[in-house]
């Protein structure tokens, strides 16, 4: 008896395939790659050691899947020639060594595209931004013009970071999903979604997103965050008008992925560079992120001249020397009637 673990039982599978193909010159299979998720929670950052993605016995996906049922989904990849791989590369053990390390590469950033990066506590990442050397001067500087201690300064800015900050919450994510699919079903004939499948392949090619949608409706963010979700990508986390943060919606918003703005940074020194460095952080740890360049709706069902305040803070970010690129999604979201009008 011999008992292999899991990547060693990868390496021994595609070793066995490709020797197959070495002994018989006409065989020829197709290996296609199979992401099963079951639920699309990214889990927490002290959280336990293993994922919540983790592999699965039998017991614990027949659990699942009545728990997560609507919520797990399949992905079919793009199929792979042994034979080609055979016959390019050869069938020894560092071939079969090096196509399991690309097949753990591909699940890990069909994982990431479906489900984002793991949430950080709200305390962890409010510390990490107020050890960053910008809000630390901004801080002192806050301090010095206002002729306040250091302290008070500083929780100035924690306070600003309490009304900025999102708190995604996936269980929220799971709940408004279901009201929003009642809600459409009678408002709308049908949602029609085009080039989906263009974005995925960014979003799995480790692109950092940013959808930048028209903005003529309430419904934009509701029903993007909706479509995005069903097409197996992660909600993103979405810039909102500080008006919007108001008791119960705000505390729902932030759930959601809602981070806030407020309407002018002007004469704020120490909000600009928060919200700066939140956004940066956000692009930093590999969060999708959504904002309106018009900056607010019509209110006519007309589109707005962009406003470029937002898109400037997007361009710093990239040029800080991310690891990913980031790529702007232009969006168009069309209605037969908008309902505010």
């Amino acid at each position: 008896f011999t008992y292999y673990t899991p990547k060693e039982e990868s390496i021994k599978l595609f070793h066995d395939y490709l020797d197959l193909h070495r002994s018989n010159p006409n065989l020829d299979v197709q290996m296609v790659p199979v992401s099963v998720m079951f639920g699309r929670a990214p889990g927490r950052e002290k959280g336990e050691v293993n994922p919540p993605l983790r592999m699965l016995n039998g017991v614990q996906k027949f659990f699942a899947v009545l728990w997560l049922g609507r919520d797990s989904f399949v992905r079919f990849s793009p199929s792979v020639s042994l034979r080609r791989m055979a016959d390019e590369h050869g069938t020894d053990k560092t071939i079969a060594q090096k196509l399991a390390r690309v097949a753990r590469m591909h699940f890990a950033r069909q994982r990431l595209a479906a489900v984002g990066p793991r949430l950080p506590a709200r305390q962890d990442l409010f510390n990490k931004l107020l050890a960053s050397r910008a809000i630390a001067k901004a801080v002192e500087d806050e301090a010095r013009s206002k002729k306040i201690s250091h302290e008070k300064a500083q929780q100035n800015a924690i306070a600003l970071m309490e009304e900025i900050a999102a708190n995604f919450s996936y269980e929220m994510i799971r709940l408004t999903d279901r009201i929003l699919g009642f809600t459409w079903n009678r408002l709308y004939q049908g949602i029609n979604v085009h080039n989906a499948e263009r974005v995925r392949q960014l979003a799995h090619d480790g692109h950092e997103l940013v959808y930048v949608p028209c903005h003529r409706s309430h419904m934009d963010y509701l029903l993007l965050s909706y479509v995005l979700y069903h097409q197996g990508l992660v909600p993103p986390h979405i810039a909102a008008g500080i008006n919007l943060n108001f008791w119960p919606a705000g505390p729902i918003f932030r759930r959601l992925g809602a981070f806030f703005i407020r309407r002018t940074f002007k004469g704020n020194k120490l909000y600009s560079t928060v919200f700066r460095e939140y956004l940066g952080e956000l692009f930093s740890r590999g969060y999708s992120v959504e904002y309106f360049v018009e900056g607010g709706r019509s209110r006519t069902g007309r589109l707005l001249d962009p406003k470029t305040g937002t898109l400037s803070m997007t361009i710093q970010a990239m040029l800080r020397g991310g690891t990913r690129p980031i790529t702007l999604i232009p969006i168009y979201i069309g209605y037969e009637h908008v309902m505010e009008v």
